[in-house]
């Protein structure tokens, strides 16, 4: 009598039975090994791409922290009441009011920190105070600063207006600052000679005939304050 299919695989060996899965020894994955498969590397990308969003927002978290704290600092420390730009001293013209400002630039110490500390510029006061304009390249000849010299504490330098009337280490200008941490203030010196007496530069006036080209300089009054044991206002003309 002929053994049923069934019984016949049910008398076979077991290296010779197909397994559950349906793959015979030595076969590939079966499609559910596959689906297993598929599902697991679903799951850990999953985990992955989790894993990065959490990492990205503790980083934006730690970020937003960090600007929330340097804002917070900023907030709590007092504000110094200095200025970058110190005023020093003016120069007046006969032409009209506007003055040739000139000014000590430093930083929040009252340090100064570049090679060409010292600058100048209009302040149009025919117009109003706080009007203010560059120099022309014309202009920066007769009143711009030349021959800057920096020190620990200071900077000496040239005036344009000055040098066709006295050589130039005669009228040597010296700025320095002093930083008042009490008040966190800067305070500004300019001195030079003015009538063979070391004095405070206060301002220094020019006396001019208008012409096309050219004005025609007629005088220069340096005006100050000497810096004696009793300081006394001080002026110097200067003629061609």
């Amino acid at each position: 009598m002929r053994k049923s299919v069934h019984e016949t695989q049910i008398g076979m060996s077991p290296s010779l039975r197909t397994p559950a899965g349906g793959a015979r020894h030595g076969a590939g994955p079966s499609c559910a090994t596959a689906i297993s498969a598929m599902k697991m590397l679903c799951r850990g990308g999953r985990r992955h791409k989790r894993g990065q969003n959490i990492a990205h927002v503790f980083f934006k978290e730690k970020r937003m922290n960090l600007i929330s704290m340097t804002l917070l600092t900023l907030l709590l420390l007092p504000l110094p009441g200095w200025s970058t730009a110190l005023n020093l001293f003016v120069i007046q013209r006969s032409k009209n009011t506007n003055e040739v400002q000139y000014q000590l630039h430093v930083n929040d110490r009252c340090q100064i920190v570049s090679a060409t500390p010292v600058s100048a510029f209009w302040r149009l006061r025919a117009v109003s105070p706080e009007t203010t304009e560059a120099l022309t390249g014309l202009e920066h000849m007769a009143y711009g600063v030349t021959n800057q010299q920096v020190a620990e504490h200071g900077v000496s330098f040239d005036l344009g207006v000055l040098d066709h009337f006295r050589p130039l280490e005669q009228r040597r200008i010296t700025a320095t600052v002093r930083y008042d941490p009490s008040t966190a203030t800067c305070t500004p010196s300019v001195q030079t000679t003015i009538n063979g007496q070391v004095a405070a530069l206060e301002r220094i006036y020019v006396q001019a005939d208008e012409r096309l080209v050219r004005p025609k300089v007629r005088y220069i009054d340096v005006v100050g304050t000497s810096v004696a044991s009793r300081p006394t206002p001080v002026t110097e003309r200067i003629e061609p």
